[in-house]
């Protein structure tokens, strides 16, 4: 494996364990949670200039 492989796999394993515990806590979460986890997710993206 080269190092650049690695480190998107890394990068790949952080995001899977969120929506890991995400999807573990999706039992317990209100519709509102959920509005403002997507909203806080959008704020977070790039936006183009």
């Amino acid at each position: 494996m080269d190092g650049n492989s690695s480190k998107s796999s890394r990068r790949g394993h952080r995001v899977e364990s969120s929506l890991m515990k995400r999807l573990a806590m999706g039992q317990m979460t209100t519709p509102e949670y959920n509005e403002w986890w997507v909203r806080r997710i959008n704020d977070n993206t790039p936006k183009p200039s």
